[in-house]
């Protein structure tokens, strides 16, 4: 029997489809940045040179909650780090931290794989090296990854948070061969992969999820 799906159509919609997909997280993207401005958080970003703090030290002299955020976006290599706390504090914080005010950063790109992962299990925030998660396997152009830690509130000897990491690549293998690179800081820990909105909406808003919570001893 003829078919009418010639590969020429499917072609077709397949961009289509991903076309679409691009649009649906721009928009998304836009609606969060307007969220962020109407919830009076500010965004802001520490100068890779003038990191000479630790992670642990973060919530020793930043009032929680707050987000910490390693990036590399997908039009370069540069890994930027970001502070998203209420305008209220951010004066402080940047004195404090040397940082200075910036637009959110833009994570996917049209078509992109997604894959996301949170940290389960507990240990001391020392245990954690922010400068020793690698970034090699991001290629300079239409490849990012986000580590996001949401720092939440003092309880139980430690600090509740959510760690979560987010690929953005053309295809699944490039994201995974990125996703498992940067995996090599959280030894210890349990990683969860997931692939749904709901995460990529707790990525995109900052906000503290209570199934992915752990303590993090101080």
């Amino acid at each position: 029997m003829y078919s009418f799906v010639t590969p020429t159509i499917l072609a077709s919609i397949i961009i289509f489809s991903l076309i679409l997909f691009g649009i649906y997280f721009y928009f998304r993207r836009l609606a969060n940045r307007i969220t962020i401005k109407q919830n009076s958080f500010a965004v802001m970003r520490v100068a890779g040179k003038d990191i000479k703090w630790t992670l642990k030290d973060l919530p020793k002299n930043i009032p929680l909650p707050f987000t910490f955020e390693i990036v590399v976006n997908p039009f370069g290599k540069e890994v930027y780090h970001y502070i998203v706390a209420p305008f209220s504090r951010a004066r402080k914080i940047a004195r404090i931290l040397k940082a200075k005010d910036d637009e959110d950063f833009e994570l996917y790109t049209t078509g992109s794989t997604l894959i996301g992962a949170y940290v389960k299990g507990g240990a001391k925030l020392e245990d954690i090296d922010i400068k020793k998660i690698k970034f090699s396997k991001v290629n300079e152009i239409g490849e990012s990854a986000v580590v996001q830690f949401v720092f939440n509130k003092k309880e139980d000897g430690g600090i509740s948070a959510n760690i979560r990491v987010l690929i953005s690549a053309p295809s699944p293998y490039q994201a995974k061969e990125i996703l498992s690179e940067i995996k090599s800081i959280f030894a210890g820990f349990r990683i969860v992969e997931v692939k749904n909105r709901d995460f990529l909406h707790s990525i995109d808003f900052r906000s503290f999820n209570e199934n992915e919570k752990i303590i993090l001893k101080t």
